[in-house]
């Protein structure tokens, strides 16, 4: 079977998963959890977040109806009440954690200066209505 290393696959690499593990352990986010781990709900919601999925069933579906794809980076099928427990029981800090991480490391490699127009910056919109 070849690989094929998607978008989501390529997205997910640029989380530091070593950090990720680290503020899950400091916060016992995996705590009395047998199979839907942290990393599991991460990459749930940021599949949902990426698809633009409004709702958990909404997300759910999605997932499930590509359960073969979500093999590979550890998903298996998921279920919605577990998604809602999930969200309602881990610990907020560890989402924080890994964002303020990613924004460290975002800011980094960022110029430090803005950028600067001699003359006046318009930008026009050409979106049908």
């Amino acid at each position: 079977m070849s690989h094929i290393n998607t978008i989501f696959n390529q997205l997910l690499h640029l989380i530091p998963r070593h950090q990720f593990e680290n503020l899950v352990r400091t916060y016992s986010g995996d705590r009395y959890v047998k199979e839907f781990t942290c990393w599991n709900q991460f990459t749930t919601l940021m599949y949902g977040q990426i698809k633009g999925r409004d709702s958990l069933r909404d997300i759910v579906i999605g997932l499930n109806s590509q359960r073969s794809k979500f093999y590979h980076i550890g998903l298996q099928s998921v279920a919605r009440s577990t998604l809602a427990d999930a969200n309602n029981n881990r610990d907020w800090r560890i989402y924080e954690g890994i964002f303020n991480r990613l924004l460290e490391r975002c800011l980094s490699v960022t110029p430090k200066n803005g950028f600067k127009f001699d003359n006046p910056f318009y930008s026009l919109d050409s979106t049908t209505i």
